[in-house]
């Protein structure tokens, strides 16, 4: 082969890269050093949106040259900052969802089916995963109003999906230990100094 399986072992037991997520709190110092791509911005991979963002870095950037402005990189940090903040909550929450384990990705998986299924049935118009990979990621809307509809959604859904998860997730743990002490201690009850079992 071509692998042997002691080297595909010792590659699926490496820890999982979780990327590095970048937020800056201005993006320029005095007119003279500009932050632009992942310097000011960096995100996750499975975000789809690292060369998109820093393109329209760019973008932005040329139409603020163009201008003729007396302080340029004060008026793109200006237009920037909050659409780059957007994208960074976006892409903290998608980087923690990676680390999360037992009910919280239960909670997580959630919301992602209730985004579907309300949309699936009018209630809300798009996610942010819409606007990233669906059919209008070709209208580009400005990350902070994306992260701002995003956030609506997450204020309602997230804190149920948590209550749900957490709550049979704590539910099934007490069911799971505390009759299974019981029956275990019944049972001894019913055995005879022999170790059979009663029949009636």
């Amino acid at each position: 082969p071509i692998i042997d399986d002691d080297e595909l072992k010792r590659f699926f037991a490496r820890r999982t890269y979780r990327g590095a997520v970048v937020k800056v709190n201005t993006l320029q110092h005095q007119e003279w050093i500009l932050l632009l791509g992942d310097a000011a911005h960096s995100v996750l991979p499975p975000t789809g949106e690292g060369v998109n963002s820093g393109l329209e870095d760019c973008t932005v950037l040329s139409s603020v040259m163009q201008e003729s402005l007396a302080s340029p990189f004060a008026a793109y940090e200006r237009r920037r900052l909050g659409d780059l903040h957007g994208l960074h909550q976006i892409a903290t929450y998608l980087n923690d969802g990676l680390a999360a384990s037992g009910p919280e990705a239960g909670s997580r998986l959630m919301v992602m089916i209730m985004q579907s299924l309300l949309k699936q049935c009018g209630v809300i118009s798009n996610t942010s995963e819409d606007h990233f990979f669906g059919p209008q990621a070709t209208e580009r809307r400005a990350y902070g109003k994306i992260a701002e509809s995003w956030n609506k959604q997450l204020a309602c859904l997230l804190p149920f999906s948590r209550c749900c998860c957490y709550s049979c997730h704590f539910g099934c743990c007490c069911c799971l230990c505390c009759p299974a002490k019981k029956v275990f201690q019944f049972s001894e009850e019913l055995k005879p100094p022999d170790g059979r079992m009663q029949s009636e």
